[in-house]
């Protein structure tokens, strides 16, 4: 079952979010564990403050499994900070969205993360990760939504599970942000990821 988040629900995402996060360090120095990570899937460490979670509970939704909060989603209207005004550096593969993605006056939506822990087996390989985005993509429309957007890591551990996952469900490489210093790794990049949500 998928419901809005609501304040309780804080210590359950948090947990999800710290049992996928990448272990930057170990990463860089296991190429075991960097594959593993990367076909299993990941998100970045970064704490979740629950004053902030309290005030973007709104943004969130959770994945039930045997009355258990086992996943969860966070949708914006707002872009990622990575791509929030125009770089110049950043490689656009599909050109043709770079002005759409910034233009205000068109209505888009904003993935920023798809978390599902690692004990739920329901749902297959995914476990409640295509719920959770079909849900997004429902909620999107309802906005008035033409574009979902969403970003995963490319470099210098490309999150694999992530991008099959995208690329399953409709989505296809946009752009490439340049490589900087990001949570501890060096030529760090993240890839833009778009799907047309009224396409047919």
């Amino acid at each position: 079952m998928i419901r809005a988040a609501t304040p309780d629900d804080y210590d359950a995402i948090k947990r999800i979010r710290e049992e996928v996060a990448l272990d930057a360090q170990k990463a860089l120095s296991d190429e075991t564990y960097a594959q593993t990570m990367s076909q299993q899937g990941f998100l970045l460490q970064s704490g979740l403050d629950e004053d902030t979670y309290r005030t973007e509970v709104a943004t969130y939704s959770v994945f039930e499994h045997e009355a258990l909060v086992s996943g969860y989603l966070c949708l914006r209207a707002t872009r990622s900070l990575m791509l929030a005004s125009k770089p110049p550096t950043a490689q656009w593969l599909k050109p043709e969205l770079k002005e759409p993605y910034y233009d205000d006056e068109v209505p888009h939506a904003y993935l920023y993360g798809i978390g599902v822990s690692r004990r739920v087996t329901h749902g297959g390989a995914t476990g409640g990760a295509s719920e959770l985005l079909a849900h997004a993509e429902a909620i999107a429309r309802s906005r008035g939504a033409q574009w979902l957007f969403s970003m995963i890591v490319y470099a210098p551990i490309l999150n694999g599970a992530s991008l099959k996952f995208h690329e399953k469900h409709g989505f296809v490489k946009t752009a490439l942000t340049a490589p900087e210093e990001e949570a501890g790794l060096a030529n760090f990049q993240n890839l833009l990821l778009s799907k047309n949500l009224r396409s047919k």
